[in-house]
Parts: C-alpha cells; structure tokens; sequence
C-alpha cells in the first residue's frame, strides 16, 4: 500500500506540474504549461510533437512513467536509472534551454517547471529508498 501512495503522488505531482505555467517562450506573452499552452488549441500538440521531441529535456516524461512501472512491478534496478536518466534530463534544461536554439534566461522558468523537476527527483528518491531500504533506516 506504501509502495502504491509514493508512485501516485509521483503521477499526481505530475499532473499538477503540467497544468502550472512552467516556460516562458517568446512571442506568447505569458507563461505556457504542458497542458494549456498546446492540448487545449487540440491540433497544436500534433503539430508541435515532433519539434518537442526534439528537446532533450522532453525525453525525461516517457523516462519517468517507465521508472513509475519498475516501482510498480518491483524492477528496483530499472527504476533508479530511470530516476537517474530522467532528473539528469531534466536539469539539462538549465544548460541547454526549454527549446534550444530560442534565446533563455532563468527567469523564464516558472512553478510549473519546478514540480516536474521534483517528479523526477521523487523518483530517484523513492528508487534509491526501494533498493537500498537498509541505507535510509540507517540515516
């Protein structure tokens, strides 16, 4: 039952992640999100998919729900690197920028982004916790 809490409020943390404004990008005027800054213009997450594939960062989200399945079936391994692979992919935003090659200042990260960077060291957390349960008892 512990186990199954601590990976749904990953998911949950998730989903608020996408809904706070998480980038600024030129030529919006304001703050974009995941959700309502493409799904809710419904075509747009098909037109701009591709192009968001291409961000180095966006490969941190199927990495995450990977690692969320090993601490679901109890893939211990798979799960702490996929915790380590995805929070590295994710603070590589930092040094490349959200959408590479468009001019970047951190400022223009918000709350939204934030939240998704601690989903993703959430997971190397709760991981790190299911490998290595001796290690956190002893601390």
């Amino acid at each position: 039952m512990q186990r199954f809490r601590s990976w749904m409020i990953l998911v949950v943390a998730y989903g608020i992640a996408c809904m706070l404004p998480a980038i600024y990008l030129h030529g919006f005027g304001a703050p974009t999100s995941g959700i309502p800054g493409s799904v809710l213009r419904g075509y747009e997450i098909w037109l701009h998919l591709p192009f968001v594939m291409l961000a180095i960062a966006w490969w941190a989200n199927p990495i995450l729900f990977l690692g969320i399945a090993g601490l679901n079936y109890r893939w211990n391994r798979v799960a702490l690197a996929c915790g380590a692979v995805s929070t590295l992919l994710a603070l590589s935003v930092l040094i490349f920028g959200p959408c590479p090659p468009d001019p970047f200042q951190y400022s223009h990260l918000h709350s939204g982004y934030y939240v998704w960077l601690g989903c993703m060291v959430g997971l190397l957390a709760l991981a790190w916790m299911e490998k290595y349960p001796s290690s956190v008892k002893d601390a």
